[in-house]
């Protein structure tokens, strides 16, 4: 995050990050169920995270052809986003902006 010189912000920290507005980054870390006392738990958030997925994945289930999986990090995952939207494009890869 930014703003914290290179730290992991705190719960504190979250209360009063005036991203979008004041506490939306409490609010979104508390999405994931997670304590006060241990807001980034790694078992909690990949649980969530695998969760929302497998929801996601059933949802679609009866409409592969309108759902696209992808590893972005793939040599061939651009080819396959835009064959997914059907458009054609003069990159041959992602386009990278502000890349470090």
């Amino acid at each position: 995050m930014f703003g914290f010189n290179g730290r992991v912000p705190t719960i504190e920290d979250l209360k009063k990050s005036m991203y979008i507005r004041k506490g939306f980054m409490y609010n979104t870390v508390k999405l994931h169920s997670t304590l006060d006392s241990d807001p980034y738990n790694k078992e909690i958030m990949t649980a969530h995270y695998d969760k929302y997925n497998s929801e996601v994945i059933e949802y679609f289930k009866e409409r592969p052809d309108d759902l696209l999986i992808i590893n972005v990090a793939e040599d061939e995952a651009y080819k396959q986003f835009i064959k997914f939207l059907g458009i054609t494009s003069p990159y041959d890869g992602f386009p990278w902006e502000n890349k470090t």
